[in-house]
């Protein structure tokens, strides 16, 4: 059985597309910037550790003519492929951390975003 949500819309009904589906660039980055921003800075801040950044696990909604990020990945929170046999990262937080932000800075260098000031 996977995951069931529910279906994000925009105001013209349909779909909110993926990251992956936007020409990513211009006005759209700009207004994305700090809602990745804040969403990354709230995982850190409350220790939650995510690991799969990747564009279709984004949903730009568009809302009264302002886009709304969503993240749509929660599945992967606690069940992820380690990185190690013994899986230490569950034990030192610190490790997790690490990988995390490795993964959130490779995730803003693609994207060709300012660094986070958060780390």
């Amino acid at each position: 059985m996977g995951l069931v949500a529910d279906l994000i819309y925009d105001d013209n009904n349909r779909l909110s597309p993926r990251l992956e589906d936007l020409q990513f660039k211009g006005e759209i980055k700009k207004e994305l910037q700090a809602q990745f921003d804040d969403f990354f800075a709230r995982l850190f801040r409350h220790h939650l550790w995510f690991y799969d950044f990747n564009d279709e696990n984004f949903l730009v909604c568009t809302r009264k003519a302002k886009l709304r990020l969503y993240f749509v990945d929660t599945k992967s929170l606690n069940r992820n492929h380690s990185w190690s046999f013994l899986k230490l990262e569950y034990f030192i937080p610190a490790l997790a951390k690490i990988r995390m932000k490795r993964r959130v800075q490779r995730f803003y260098k693609v994207h060709q975003l300012r660094e986070p000031h958060f780390f």
